[in-house]
């Protein structure tokens, strides 16, 4: 960023300049370092509630999805997601207002004589930022990018070591199977109809998974119990399928071995694999990246401080 005083919180501005300078370093301690700090401001960093330097952010997401995802930190990405979607609403805003200043004095020249306007070719750039189709086109992608996670992260835990986190996890991702439909403070907060209907749908399909998936489970254990191993109580680790909290009631475990994964993988395949989401990923974080940077390129003592 440019060389005025920050306008965040000292401890993310520490945050923000070590990452700036990381990208010149390959010192794994400077890396260490960060993502140290990371976790101690994961609060911050995780919430509106701080305005959060939009490099802290793409650095945080970057040590989620790469080099592999990892299954356990995605309902912080979603937050994180979350948090880059309002960096880019805040930068639409600016840029359509940079338009509103250049407008006025390129219609008006006299008013405008001693000062410089932008080149056409920046005109040009900071109006594709503003334009409502690719804005559309980003919080379409982004929306993409939150449901994608929530699939893969439904669909991880149900054969996972973590399993008893189903229930909650579905609860924290859908509205629909909250009690309580408040939607403050959670990622879709600011969905629009359309969008809710979207999330809605992506409710439907993950229940309906959890209830073949258990299906599917308990025809194993049928196939298991012939071949004279233990009997288990398996019930649906979900209460949107049966109020039964806990899906494993283990006296013998191996019935949930290395070949259990294997085999619910072959049934289920990936909604979408790990990878292709964090390609997605890295695909609109590069472009919100691509913005921001024109903006702080052509106005660079302006103190771009808050995504809210």
């Amino acid at each position: 960023m440019s060389a005025h005083k920050s306008p965040h919180s000292p401890a993310l501005a520490t945050l923000e300049q070590a990452i700036n300078e990381s990208y010149v370093s390959n010192d794994v301690q400077i890396h260490r370092d960060i993502y140290t700090l990371i976790e101690k401001n994961r609060d911050q960093i995780c919430t509106l509630k701080e305005n959060v330097p939009l490099s802290v952010l793409a650095y945080a997401i970057r040590r989620i999805i790469h080099p592999e995802i990892l299954p356990e930190m995605i309902p912080r990405l979603v937050d994180l997601l979350w948090t880059v979607d309002a960096w880019h609403r805040r930068i639409v805003k600016s840029a359509s207002e940079i338009l509103v200043f250049q407008d006025f004095y390129k219609t008006d020249r006299n008013l405008g004589q001693d000062l410089q306007l932008l080149t056409r070719s920046e005109e040009a750039s900071i109006r594709e930022i503003a334009d409502d189709t690719v804005s559309s086109k980003l919080r379409a992608a982004y929306c993409t990018c939150t449901f994608l996670c929530c699939q893969y992260n439904i669909y991880d835990l149900f054969a996972g070591q973590d399993s008893y986190l189903l229930q909650a996890r579905m609860i924290q991702f859908f509205p629909g199977l909250r009690e309580d439909p408040e939607r403050a403070g959670r990622f879709y907060c600011n969905f629009s109809e359309e969008e809710m209907q979207e999330l809605e749908d992506e409710q439907n399909g993950a229940v309906a998974f959890v209830k073949d998936a258990f299906e599917w489970e308990q025809k194993r254990q049928e196939e298991w119990e012939k071949n004279g191993y233990g009997k288990h109580c398996v019930v649906p680790s979900c209460s949107v399928y049966a109020n039964i909290g806990g899906r494993r009631n283990l006296d013998d475990d191996s019935f949930y071995d290395e070949n259990y994964r294997q085999d619910f993988e072959s049934e289920f395949p990936p909604p979408t694999e790990p990878a292709e989401i964090a390609e997605f990923i890295e695909a609109y974080l590069n472009t919100v990246e691509d913005m921001f940077a024109t903006l702080q390129r052509l106005f660079p003592h302006k103190p771009w401080a808050t995504a809210v």
